[in-house]
């Protein structure tokens, strides 16, 4: 079994084989252990690609945008329900991660200025606050150019 790392908004699955490996549960709350078992999995995976990316260790060519999300979701509902089930789930998970990251403009920056304010009793001052959201903005839209023009570029030389 090979691990590979995904960002979260670039659902890249190479599949070999369809899935054969079938998972059962005999009741709903080992259904629930195994199903909080893989998100938790998923979760340390994604983050585990970004940290990879800083790193330099993954390419930023991995990362897609929508057209990448489309072109997983058709090749994953063209092999069956369950595979675009998990494609879905994991997408989900994977999105849910990248919105709790500490960026400004995410959710994960509101949880960071509201973690400040707890610390320093009082909130920041709204022009440091703007200034964050400015800057988390530009990563952001940084990003999304990024997943765009590698999406346009795979379409173009099908690479």
């Amino acid at each position: 079994i090979e691990k590979r790392y995904t960002v979260g908004i670039m659902p890249m699955v190479y599949y070999a084989e369809p899935e054969t490996t079938v998972v059962k549960a005999s009741s709903p709350i080992e259904a629930l252990a195994k199903g909080t078992k893989r998100t938790v999995d998923v979760s340390v995976m994604t983050l585990m690609s970004f940290v990879k990316l800083f790193q330099g260790e993954v390419s930023v060519k991995n990362v897609g945008g929508m057209v990448s999300i489309g072109k997983a979701a058709k090749d994953s509902f063209e092999m069956g329900a369950q595979a675009f089930f998990m494609t879905m789930g994991i997408l989900s998970v994977s999105l849910f991660i990248l919105n709790l990251l500490p960026i400004p403009v995410l959710d994960g920056g509101h949880l960071v200025f509201y973690t400040i304010e707890l610390i320093k009793g009082s909130p920041l001052s709204l022009r440091k606050m703007e200034i964050a959201q400015q800057v988390g903005f530009v990563l952001l839209m940084g990003l999304m150019i990024l997943a765009q023009f590698n999406d346009i570029v795979r379409f173009l030389f099908k690479s």
